[in-house]
């Protein structure tokens, strides 16, 4: 299996940062391009200067990347948004339930199990759009992702010492 199958993922997009196939470190979270672009330098030990044309081509991934997010996004986000009001009352109504109810007696997982019921019934209403939003942004996530991926391998063959 290889190193970064092995790594835990607890937020995306994640950066590996490996050398000669070990894990050194990671960048995680959204990053604007040039927080990734300082993160990636300094891995590589390259000093600033005039961008070059790999960091340019970078840069332009970066840009490719951001914008397939929203390309992916923008359709289930359009249809989600007139329902936002709607889903945020019924988030704050699921919540004011939660925190009247007597817990006591009861095990975490069965709190959570509570927990995890009522919110499914207040966002019932929504859930086809929720999903349909939900899975627009793991797929712009999954094509961010192919681009950061072949945009670092590339830049990394670019500047290879």
């Amino acid at each position: 299996m290889h190193a970064a199958w092995r790594r835990r993922f607890s937020c995306f997009p994640q950066l590996l940062f490996f050398r000669d196939g070990q894990f050194e470190r990671r960048l995680q979270g959204f990053e604007s391009a040039g927080k990734v672009r300082e993160s990636v330098l300094d891995f590589l030990g390259v000093d600033e200067g005039q961008p070059s044309a790999a960091e340019l081509a970078f840069q332009a991934a970066c840009d490719r990347a951001e914008a397939a997010i929203e390309e992916a996004m923008e359709p289930a986000g359009r249809a989600l948004e007139p329902y936002l009001d709607a889903i945020d009352r019924a988030t704050q109504e699921a919540q004011a339930k939660l925190a009247a109810r007597d817990w006591s007696g009861l095990i975490p997982e069965q709190i959570r199990g509570e927990m995890q019921a009522e919110y499914k019934q207040a966002y019932a209403p929504f859930a086809e759009k929720i999903d349909a939003n939900s899975k627009a942004q793991a797929l712009g996530m999954a094509r961010y992702g192919e681009i950061m991926q072949a945009a670092v391998e590339d830049f990394t063959r670019a500047n290879k010492r």
